[in-house]
């Protein structure tokens, strides 16, 4: 839109008609609010905006470690679970010639006596 465009909508809008009586208490209603006691605004404290910036940093580094953690450990912690299980399997099958538990490079064995 051109500027002459501009400028002829503009001169052939219309003008919001007031009554008169609008008019006339105008004057009295920028008196009136001008004379009106402002509200001061009070920012808010600043150590209620730290402690609350400080907290939510302290729970969103919460729980990027713990879903880190768990994201790192899942593997092995399935792991412990799984053999943790196969021991108790053996250990219910032998659970009076048990003797000791080794843990050599391929994993947790078991020192079984003979049979009394």
């Amino acid at each position: 839109m051109k500027d002459s465009e501009l400028e002829a909508m503009l001169r052939a809008a219309r003008l919001p008609e007031k009554s008169e009586e609008y008019w006339d208490a105008f004057p009295g209603e920028l008196a009136r609010r001008a004379s009106r006691p402002r509200m001061e605004r009070t920012p808010p404290p600043r150590l209620a905006l730290a402690s609350l910036a400080w907290g939510g940093a302290l729970t969103m580094a919460c729980v990027v470690l713990g879903f880190g953690l768990g994201q790192v450990n899942g593997h092995a912690l399935r792991g412990v679970w799984r053999e943790e299980h196969k021991w108790r399997e053996e250990l219910a099958v032998v659970p009076h010639q048990l003797c000791a538990m080794m843990q050599p490079e391929r994993g947790m064995q078991w020192l079984v006596a003979d049979a009394p």
